[in-house]
């Protein structure tokens, strides 16, 4: 009784301590398996990690491309028995709007060798394999799984094939790159990186149809410029945004088309002197770059192709607004009395386009000066912020009727635009221009807000179409004077449809708030609030002031009001955010000196690099 109790109790640590050789875990199933039924001392073992993929999911190869993990192994063996590096199949292409990565989908098997010393007895050994990888289809999960295997020893005869796996391995090997010895070499010229191969008869350059560099971030991953001349074959590529030395060698992984044996070869360039890439046929010139070349950039065209619609939308809502409808109304009502009617339709369209071309040309100056100051990351700057809330903060209260800016500006130029003549008409389209600026700071926001991040051409472009949406009305007014009976007559809908405007301009102003305050700190953040209140009262002071009402006593609240909210915006203390006490000890507050510190001695750093007004920042940070 004894006895059986003792042999149940080994069984089941046995059965406890024994490893699953299957294992399926998110978006994959794993198996170690080997390609034999048992080995013979001396042999080199081949075994298997298979990975069955979910549709549409991949792992990754040893360089992953642009993003990813490479799948790691650690082994636990007998003595006796050493492990050596996978077999690892050429990869796949795996492109994600501008995101390239190399790896592996479907079901794909990595052929893992392990030596069996002559001196191993025969004998079964249990293995043990602990294999991580990062799955992704757009997003990503990392996974793990601890797979057993008992490799049978035994001399004599080889092993019979596993006939479960045959085709597997056979497919392994096949897609398995052969190491050649073909000349090679390298060389960087300017934002390119030009490789050249003298493979000779060995393959063809038009069989040659993927290549996989295997050293990462040297290169940029869009598919390279292809060339030949005569035996050589050259492939120009983009340096990648984050080379920052040149490398001793550039592997590179060729997989061939249909009749090409092998299919696959690796191979290294050394460095040395290369034909510039613009005097082979077929190879891309140093002014053209790769990534437009190898990928349909429609996203950008698609984004262009919004902006401009919403900005003509943009100008066409502009024409509501109360300081530029009156114009358009007064306009006209004298349509049909007009001799030059086509004309002086035309002159006021070219008043308005060019009054907001005269506007980008304004932005696009300060972005360069901005871009000399290190402006480019303008949300960065607390100053900016602070600025961006006030600006907003009076448009808001323009909006409401606190304040009037509109009107002022409306008998600017106003002996200009009275009268049927052709100045008349163009200066009436610079004035619809000017009064709609101040009126409409929700509308003009996103255009500014894209013009400032893009080429000249392209903001000069959503300009011109802004301006276009505000002159459209009156355009087609002065072509169909039919149309006037269709126009909405003026009315108090005007006005309330302006104050409604207000309520997005005081959203905006409390989200610019809650940024400033997680740049300086809760203090700094009630402060700009009281420099809002300020500036509040000093635009209701000289309103009133304007309208004859108090006169200098409301001037000297303003002043007052205006320095105060000044001074406290600028004597705001500084409470930057650092580590709060208690936290995770790998992680400290930055610091340039710290982290030249850190580097020197070699050691590995992650900078946290986020932002409050970075919504994808934000993001990032919950998952």
């Amino acid at each position: 009784m004894l006895r059986s109790l003792l042999l149940l109790l080994c069984l089941s640590s046995a059965a406890l301590q024994a490893q699953p050789a299957q294992v399926s875990a998110d978006h994959v199933r794993v198996d170690l398996v080997s390609e034999r039924e048992h080995w013979q001392p001396g042999e080199t073992a081949w075994l298997g990690l298979h990975l069955a993929h979910d549709p549409h999911w991949h792992t990754y190869w040893t360089n992953p491309g642009d993003s990813g993990l490479v799948t790691r192994l650690r082994w636990t063996l007998p003595d006796g028995i050493q492990a050596g590096e996978p077999a690892w199949p050429h990869p796949q292409r795996f492109e994600i709007a501008d995101i390239v990565n190399f790896g592996y989908g479907d079901d794909i098997l990595l052929p893992i060798p392990l030596q069996i010393d002559a001196a191993v007895a025969d004998g079964e050994y249990p293995l043990t394999l602990r294999a991580s990888w990062l799955i992704c289809e757009v997003e990503c999960i990392p996974g793990q799984a601890e797979l057993g295997l008992t490799l049978k020893v035994r001399g004599g005869s080889a092993g019979v094939i596993n006939a479960d796996w045959q085709a597997a391995f056979s497919e392994a090997r096949a897609r398995a790159p052969v190491e050649v010895s073909w000349p090679a070499r390298f060389a960087v010229q300017g934002q390119q990186v030009v490789v050249e191969i003298d493979a000779g008869q060995a393959w063809q350059p038009q069989s040659a149809v993927a290549v996989f560099p295997a050293v990462a971030q040297f290169v940029s991953y869009a598919q390279p410029r292809q060339g030949s001349e005569g035996d050589t074959w050259q492939y120009v590529y983009a340096l990648s945004d984050f080379y920052d030395s040149t490398p001793e060698r550039f592997d590179l992984v060729l997989v061939g088309g249909a009749g090409s044996e092998p299919r696959a070869v690796r191979l290294q360039a050394e460095p040395g002197e290369v034909v510039a890439a613009a005097q082979v046929s077929g190879a891309a010139s140093a002014s053209t770059a790769m990534a437009p070349a190898a990928m349909p950039d429609s996203g950008q065209e698609m984004g262009l192709g919004q902006a401009l619609l919403f900005a003509l939308l943009g100008g066409l809502v502009l024409n509501l607004m109360p300081c530029v409808f009156p114009v358009l109304s007064l306009k006209a009502l004298t349509l049909k009395q007009d001799p030059h009617l086509h004309r002086h339709g035309v002159l006021y369209t070219v008043g308005v386009v060019i009054s907001f071309l005269s506007l980008a040309i304004v932005l696009l100056l300060l972005r360069q000066a901005g871009e000399a100051l290190g402006w480019g990351f303008q949300l960065q700057s607390p100053g900016l912020i602070a600025a961006l809330a006030v600006l907003f903060f009076a448009m808001g209260l323009s909006l409401s009727g606190v304040i009037s800016f509109g009107e002022r500006l409306m008998g600017l130029g106003q002996n200009l635009a009275e009268g049927e003549s052709d100045r008349a008409a163009f200066m009436t389209g610079v004035l619809a221009a000017v009064v709609a600026s101040p009126c409409t700071a929700p509308l003009m926001g996103a255009a500014m807000g894209y013009a400032i991040t893009q080429p000249a051409v392209i903001a000069l472009a959503v300009f011109a179409t802004l301006g276009l949406g505000l002159a459209l009305p009156f355009l087609a007014l002065s072509f169909i004077p039919a149309l006037t009976r269709f126009m909405p007559r003026p009315g108090p809908w005007m006005e309330g449809f302006k104050q409604f405007l207000a309520f997005p301009m005081y959203a905006t102003v409390v989200w610019l708030i809650w940024v400033y305050g997680n740049q300086q700190g809760i203090n700094a953040m009630g402060l700009l609030s009281l420099a809002m209140v300020g500036v509040g009262l000093a635009l209701w002071a000289i309103e009133r002031a304007r309208r004859g009402n108090g006169g200098w006593l409301l001037r000297g609240v303003a002043l007052l009001a205006l320095v105060g909210s000044a001074l406290a915006v600028i004597g705001a203390p500084v409470e930057r955010p650092g580590v709060a006490a208690g936290a995770d000890a790998r992680y400290e507050a930055f610091s340039q000196a710290r982290l030249d510190e850190l580097t020197a001695d070699g050691t590995p750093v992650l900078v946290n690099m986020t932002a409050a007004w970075c919504i994808t920042c934000l993001a990032n940070e919950r998952v």
